[in-house]
């Protein structure tokens, strides 16, 4: 669920990043509820190294950010994990040599409403409706609805070395025409697909395609 001011928050976001805290993604909240502390903390931020399971919701990456990722699209495609977001995470020891960073608000601007999702299949009486009106009743009670009126300060840095062991897919992306379709389009650059070139390359990216499912074909 977004806050009605979202969109104006998170270009606030972008601009405090821009400023100093140069983390790699924005992040419009996790999956905590509400803020904690007082009026004070409320106006924080803190950059973190970016992790999958809180970080995956209502967030955007700098130009920046997506050139490095797609300089390290052979080991994106090639990580054996049908999440894109355990992929990313995967990144950082794999390729960068360091985890991905992320400015989080302690102001959210976005709520998980999944209890009756696909993962919450024990909960019972699941109520939608409910789950809803909670977060209204949350995004009430913070004077502030709009985000112009938020001042960053951010707290905190990730540590700059990796820790604990190399990170395991769960598998669902072995297909080789998958793989090679991930690569044909990280090839392709933005805005490739608008020009004389990039049309050329398209058709070279199909052709590609075509050749990995033909040798899987052969292999099965």
């Amino acid at each position: 669920y977004l806050a009605p001011d979202a969109l104006t928050f998170l270009q606030r976001l972008r601009a405090h990043n821009q400023a100093g805290a140069r983390a790699d993604l924005l992040s419009l909240g996790t999956y905590s509820r509400s803020p904690t502390g007082g009026e004070a903390e409320r106006t924080l931020s803190n950059v973190k190294a970016w992790t999958s399971g809180q970080h995956n919701m209502g967030f955007a990456m700098r130009r920046a950010t997506w050139e490095q990722v797609r300089s390290c699209a052979q080991q994106f495609c090639g990580f054996d994990d049908y999440n894109w977001d355990w992929t990313l995470q995967h990144l950082g020891p794999a390729c960068l040599g360091r985890p991905l960073t992320v400015v989080v608000p302690n102001v959210p601007r976005i709520y998980h409403i999944g209890e009756c999702g696909q993962h919450q299949h024990a909960r019972q009486n699941c109520d939608v409706d409910a789950a809803v009106s909670k977060v209204q009743r949350e995004i009430g009670r913070d004077p502030r609805t709009d985000g112009a009126s938020v001042a960053f300060v951010t707290q905190g840095r990730p540590q700059p070395h990796l820790t604990g062991p190399p990170l395991k897919g769960y598998g669902g992306w072995g297909d080789k025409r998958d793989r090679a379709m991930c690569e044909a389009l990280a090839k392709r650059g933005p805005d490739s697909s608008t020009s004389a070139a990039g049309s050329t390359l398209l058709g070279a990216d199909i052709r590609t395609v075509q050749e990995a499912a033909t040798s899987f074909a052969r292999a099965r």
